[in-house]
């Protein structure tokens, strides 16, 4: 049975999304859209991205668009969210949650987010969206929910629990600067040539700038950790990623 028209866009956009904003439960002409969309902002920019451009690129009907995504400022948000956490970067913190805690767990920690960072593709998109997220009061929301989802992955992940106020202060304080630290050499990523042929033999100057500062990251934090109490194990991966959807206001979902 067809689905009525007479719903409001927004609704349709989150129903059909199901999944909190991660794009996993659009419908196969939904993602090809928002596919489309992708390609128009990272190959032509932001302001490129228009329906009719969507269309043409996804070979669908502009009616087609506004009934899954509602407008442009929808499809924008859909592409945010498709940035936040990735088919690359969901399996691997799946993976470091089931490391022992310690040295092991901060390691692979550690290799996840130089994976994450080294997403060129996905930072690129993302930086080519933040002037227009920073400039629009709800996405400016999101986005900060997205951030505090980060920031309970990054605790979660390194496998402690604050005993004092101080050591919340200080969980607190870790968790935010692996969150910056990925963000920042990702910006570090996105700057290298494509062209670059070392980055088909052995890797760019960036490449080892990235390694070398999730080395030491990894060794200040082995020195670090240590004084604080461990966490039980997460139950499954959908908890971890449970803290990105409920730092979302549901409002926003």
């Amino acid at each position: 049975m067809a689905r009525s028209e007479s719903s409001h866009p927004a609704e349709r956009t989150e129903r059909d999304r199901g999944d909190g904003g991660l794009g996993a439960g659009l419908p196969p002409a939904a993602r090809d859209v928002l596919d489309a969309a992708k390609r128009i902002v990272s190959e032509r920019g932001l302001p490129a991205l228009t329906l009719d451009a969507v269309a043409e690129e996804s070979g669908t009907y502009r009616s087609a668009i506004r009934y899954h995504f509602g407008d442009k400022a929808g499809l924008v948000s859909a592409v945010m969210d498709s940035t936040a956490l990735t088919p690359v970067s969901t399996p691997l913190f799946a993976t470091v949650m089931g490391v022992e805690q310690g040295a092991g767990r901060i390691e692979a920690h550690m290799a996840a987010l130089k994976t994450v960072s080294t997403d060129r593709e996905q930072f690129r998109l993302f930086w080519s969206l933040l002037p227009h997220i920073l400039s629009e009061t709800d996405l400016r929301k999101k986005l900060d929910g997205l951030y505090d989802g980060y920031r309970r992955i990054n605790t979660e992940a390194l496998g402690v629990a604050a005993r004092t106020a101080d050591d919340e202060r200080r969980l607190l304080g870790l968790a935010t600067l692996l969150t910056a630290l990925c963000d920042g050499l990702g910006l570090l990523e996105c700057l290298g040539d494509d062209r670059d042929p070392r980055r088909a033999s052995a890797g760019s100057s960036h490449d080892a700038t990235i390694a070398a500062a999730y080395e030491v990251m990894g060794e200040m934090l082995e020195a670090y950790l240590p004084g604080l109490t461990p966490l039980p194990a997460a139950a499954s991966d959908e908890d971890l990623f449970a803290t990105r959807r409920e730092a979302v206001p549901r409002e926003e979902r």
